[in-house]
């Protein structure tokens, strides 16, 4: 349950962190420079510690990071190959209909002209939005179809949705994990695939996946339990989140971060971002399964883990549309104050919206990849049903089992 309050806060996080790019794109950039109106201490959050609130990057390794952990975790507590045939029978699905269904969402607003909002408001924003051209295409119907059930999944083309740049990772990425524990983690030297997995995968987002599958190997195998009672290392381990978590996301001369640039001296093709996040995330990850205060902490707001792909998904329309059309009729007093209300109102909106994209979208989503899977695992009709309909509690286990909510992670279209 600790998991599912780390994910939500993540989420919340991804939020705030294209919120930034809608009305205040310095504070990803770090480019003062440009034409736009400053909210106070700008220069101040960039490049340090505070930057924490709205590091969308260290969510999308966060996501990753649990991605590898939850799909992996199951198959080293039981060694039952059937999870993993359910997790591949229904990973596609599971993935594809919330996605699909957040595409055509997509294509409505353009199709009926809204995404015009969109562009009013960044170029109300001047050089302090990202987003000038997010949604300013023409759109088919057969072309939204077949990117959210297809293309996003094999290519990195996604323009009706760009957060879906992380489905090609998170599919692919998951299938890694599932090929690794089938021929690897029963065997007893399984820790030098390890280390050639990592060597593979350095440098890429899939890393993280790994290290997750490793973090599950050791709290199966009670590792985490034997260091409990050290206190230094959760101290340490959080420590070491708070200073990589924040690395810039671009300009990081002139930052407290500049110092680290001396990875590059040593890997010059390094991505320091990617890299710094990623060991965050896992530090992160490692600190929870050791504290039971962060555990406890976490579990208090376990509820919003279920509605994390739903936020993940549709917060962007309700930042472009709702959002950008309060902020242009609020203008007349004062940039910041119509951005900051302009948010601030969208607020239960974000929630209503993820509420209702949930029930609709999302569980039926879920209950048909577990019955998808059970269909080919050849269980009894009346599992399958039963299955199907479920109680509160069945559909918050399969939650547990099925889905690894893709991170929302920050998009090439923001770079």
């Amino acid at each position: 349950m600790e998991l599912e309050g780390l994910r939500g806060l993540a989420a919340i996080v991804v939020v705030l962190h294209h919120v930034a790019w809608m009305f205040w794109a310095p504070l990803n950039t770090g480019k003062f420079g440009v034409e736009h109106i400053p909210l106070p201490f700008e220069q101040h959050i960039y490049g340090t510690p505070l930057a924490l609130v709205y590091a969308g990057t260290l969510a999308v390794a966060i996501f990753f990071v649990l991605s590898g952990f939850v799909l992996s975790i199951g198959y080293f507590q039981t060694k039952k190959k059937s999870i993993i045939k359910k997790f591949i029978l229904s990973r596609y699905l599971r993935l594809m209909l919330p996605a699909l269904a957040s595409v055509l969402i997509a294509y409505v607003i353009i199709a009926s002209g809204l995404s015009g909002v969109i562009a009013s408001a960044a170029a109300a924003a001047g050089g302090g939005s990202g987003y000038a051209t997010a949604l300013q295409f023409d759109a088919s119907f057969l072309d939204a179809v077949k990117n959210g059930a297809l293309e996003v999944f094999i290519s990195d083309r996604h323009p009706y949705n760009t957060v879906l740049w992380t489905m090609f990772i998170e599919f692919w990425g998951s299938f890694m994990v599932f090929g690794f524990l089938l021929l690897f983690a029963k065997r007893k030297h399984r820790w030098l695939a390890y280390l050639g997995f990592i060597v593979i995968t350095f440098n890429t987002w899939f890393l993280p996946f790994i290290l997750g599958v490793i973090i599950a190997d050791l709290h199966a195998s009670g590792w985490f339990k034997k260091l409990q009672d050290r206190k230094y290392i959760v101290p340490a381990l959080l420590a070491g989140t708070v200073v990589f978590g924040a690395f810039p996301h671009q300009r990081v001369v002139g930052t407290a971060y500049e110092h680290l640039n001396i990875i590059q001296v040593l890997l010059p093709d390094i991505n320091r971002k990617m890299f710094f996040v990623t060991l965050a995330a896992t530090m992160l990850l490692m600190a929870v399964l050791m504290s039971k205060t962060l555990a406890n902490g976490l579990k208090r707001v376990s509820w919003l883990g279920k509605y994390t792909y739903s936020l993940y998904l549709t917060h962007k329309f309700v930042l472009f549309v709702f959002a950008g059309f309060v902020f242009l009729h609020l203008l007349p007093i004062g940039y910041n104050k119509a951005a900051i209300i302009a948010v601030l109102l969208s607020v239960p909106l974000f929630a209503l919206v993820a509420f209702l994209f949930e029930k609709y979208i999302d569980v039926p989503s879920i209950r048909l990849a577990s019955w998808f899977a059970k269909l080919f695992t050849r269980e009894t009709a009346m599992s399958i049903r039963e299955r199907w309909i479920g109680t509160e509690a069945q559909l918050l286990y399969m939650r547990h089992l099925l889905e690894i909510r893709p991170p929302h992670p920050i998009g090439a279209d923001e770079e």
